[in-house]
């Protein structure tokens, strides 16, 4: 399990990368502290969840 989710952070990774840019090319030069933060608060609530899920997986298996 620990290589599987390895594997996915793996492949994950450039596109969340991508996708910050993204989204901070997207605004006025003015806001674009204000997307980025937007951009890295989302993906640390994915990231939270993920990890939750995670959890009960495991809880519901022990």
């Amino acid at each position: 399990m620990v290589i599987g989710s390895i594997i996915i952070m793996l492949g994950l990774s450039p596109l969340m990368v991508l996708n910050t840019d993204l989204v901070v090319a997207s605004v006025p030069p003015e806001k674009t502290g204000t997307a980025s933060s937007l951009s890295e608060m989302s993906s640390d609530s994915a990231d939270h969840f993920y990890h939750n899920v995670e959890r009960v997986h495991a809880l519901s298996h022990a």
